[in-house]
């Protein structure tokens, strides 16, 4: 049973259809494309406000950065450093939306897991909570 709802947790994110826990809403969107949609609000939410990470930038300002932060990479392959150096201002600026949009979707993890664990371990109800208190401690980890 364990084992069971390891494999449809994982499928249910990966979307993968699992026909014996299929929702008998079908228009509902769920697991994987559910978290996509977290992530694609935040998304749209910085491109209606013209958001653009290389406005501030010049072509000499990113010249300078990568003369200054290249060390001893290829030519023509900057360093992580360079991106970090270059946009850490910029993610500074969205770490809070971010971090909601982070909460939101462990919320949605903590939920599904609890959707899933009730089907699976229905005729052993005491097991729900031992299981979706292991999955906390996974998620926030």
């Amino acid at each position: 049973m364990v084992t069971e709802f390891c494999h449809s947790y994982k499928n249910t994110i990966s979307g993968r259809l699992i026909k014996t826990f299929s929702s008998a809403d079908k228009s509902a969107i769920t697991g994987g494309a559910k978290i996509k949609q977290f992530y694609s609000y935040l998304y749209e939410e910085y491109m209606e406000k013209g958001f653009s990470v290389t406005a501030e930038f010049s072509d000499p300002d990113i010249e300078r950065a990568i003369k200054q932060h290249e060390g001893i990479s290829m030519p023509g392959f900057p360093s992580v450093d360079v991106f970090n150096y270059l946009l850490e201002h910029c993610l500074n600026g969205i770490k809070d939306p971010a971090m909601d949009c982070l909460q939101d979707v462990y919320l949605y993890l903590e939920n599904l897991a609890e959707e899933i664990a009730n089907r699976v371990f229905a005729r052993f109800p005491g097991l729900v909570g031992e299981i979706l208190e292991i999955v906390s401690k996974v998620l926030q980890e």
